[in-house]
């Protein structure tokens, strides 16, 4: 079992909120979660976490920014659609 120091961002706040959990999580971006709206219950994601995740994964930087920008950016999925964080540099 994994101590609390071990845990991912999500999954301490899986762990906090474990039965009425209707925050959304981005597949495959995990690491670029960054904390939690618990008056909202959103999930918080840095934008050039997710950027650089995005490159990670495979894409080019700019590519990255493309698919950030047009299916995450402006994505709306309900009341508990994650808050981004525009942090770091603006992509424009």
């Amino acid at each position: 079992m994994k101590t609390d120091s071990q845990l991912t961002i999500r999954e301490n706040i899986e762990d906090l909120f474990p039965d009425e959990n209707p925050m959304i999580f981005w597949d495959n971006l995990d690491d670029a979660i960054i904390g939690y709206d618990d008056k909202q219950m959103r999930v918080v994601y840095s934008s050039s976490k997710i950027i650089d995740e995005l490159i990670h994964q495979g894409m080019n930087e700019e590519e990255a920014i493309e698919w950030f920008e047009y299916n995450i950016d402006c994505a709306y999925v309900g009341e508990h659609t994650p808050i981004i964080c525009q942090d770091g540099v603006l992509y424009l």
